[in-house]
């Protein structure tokens, strides 16, 4: 199986909405209710990150994944009150009060090392460990956390589940329970945390591994890291064009414009002995391993 991973579109949420299904024990009825109109909301508003991941050969979506990051006042809210945190933040931007962070608030946190995030969702589609293709499921999910997350300054990271598998992720993975409550229905749900202060601290491995982020040097503008963003998920300058709204001598430009500022900071990133399109994979590479340079800053 080889599924791929990508930002989610509109469409996506209702075709997700199975895939979710089992998320649905951590939301009042009346959230959960209100939930597609809000993550379409909150994506058009880039407050949030939704990912799909998708059998490439089948077309069909095996897993979704969302995250975004906390307002620290709402947060420190939330965590006074005994119920659940991804209810909480949904049921609040419902009301019109803000749990995530918008795109400059985020750069502002950013550049302070005080980001927040909270991953919900998560759960693939018939997981079952026992099984090969879940296992890859799973890799596949880690794989996409890396790809959108790492390089950022997190301070926290949180997690909630009240799937009996994913609580035994949550553990393997070095995350520390915060607080445990019974659902409705009499399912255990577990609230998770790690620090930056707790990854530093534990044997280097995600997700404390991903915590822990260099400062970027290059100062990509927001529509250039959109760009490599496309381009390290291999969408050709003709889809990147489509995708953000520009001309093709617009997407020239803009290319134009990262090897200069590549070539001024790291010269190495764009080795002179490559043709163009050798230049262009050689840079994409070396961005894959230093993705702080398409966080906002």
């Amino acid at each position: 199986m080889q599924i791929r991973h990508r930002r989610a579109l509109p469409q996506d949420i209702a075709r997700g909405r199975e895939i979710l299904e089992p998320e649905r024990i951590l939301f009042s009825p009346r959230t959960w209710q209100l939930l597609p109109g809000l993550l379409e909301d909150l994506l058009a508003r880039e407050r949030i990150l939704l990912c799909p991941l998708d059998d490439v050969e089948t077309g069909q979506m095996v897993g979704m994944g969302g995250s975004g990051f906390l307002h620290p006042d709402f947060l420190e809210a939330a965590l006074a009150s005994p119920g659940g945190l991804t209810d909480a933040a949904f049921t609040a931007e419902a009301e019109g009060r803000p749990a995530f962070l918008n795109r400059k608030q985020v750069a502002d946190a950013n550049r302070a090392a005080d980001l927040r995030l909270l991953n919900f969702f998560g759960t693939p589609r018939g997981i079952d460990v026992n099984h090969s293709g879940s296992l890859e499921v799973l890799g596949s999910f880690t794989e996409a956390w890396n790809f959108y997350h790492r390089g950022f300054a997190l301070r926290e990271l949180w997690m909630e589940s009240a799937i009996p598998f994913m609580i035994e992720a949550m553990s393997r993975m070095g995350l520390r329970v915060y607080r445990e409550r019974t659902l409705p229905n009499g399912a255990p749900s577990k609230l998770s945390v790690m620090t930056r202060e707790e990854a530093l601290k534990s044997t280097p491995a995600w997700p404390g591994s991903a915590m822990i982020s260099p400062h970027p040097r290059f100062g990509f503008t927001a529509v250039e890291q959109q760009l490599l963003e496309l381009a390290l998920l291999d969408h050709s300058d003709r889809d990147a064009a489509a995708a953000l709204n520009l001309s093709t001598e617009a997407i020239k430009k803009r290319w134009r414009s990262i090897y200069q500022k590549v070539s001024q900071i790291e010269a190495a990133f764009l080795p002179p002995e490559l043709n163009g399109s050798g230049q262009r994979r050689a840079l994409l590479q070396n961005l894959r391993g230093n993705l702080q340079e398409l966080r906002p800053y």
